[in-house]
């Protein structure tokens, strides 16, 4: 394994957990059934995609 193959391991091991966390916790906010505007909830929808979509989740 390269050099650089290994440092792009290690970069994408350490945001691993930050970006699941704010997947998780957008769930759960929009499990939760707030009393969120719409244009509030189409944000948290977006993070909660856009978490997803970073294709760090399992």
């Amino acid at each position: 394994m390269s050099n650089d193959s290994r440092q792009l391991s290690a970069v994408l091991h350490e945001l691993k957990n930050p970006i699941l966390a704010i997947e998780r916790l957008s769930d759960i906010l929009l499990e939760n059934d707030q009393d969120f505007s719409s244009d509030t909830k189409r944000k948290i929808e977006l993070i909660h995609t856009s978490a997803k979509e970073a294709g760090l989740s399992h």
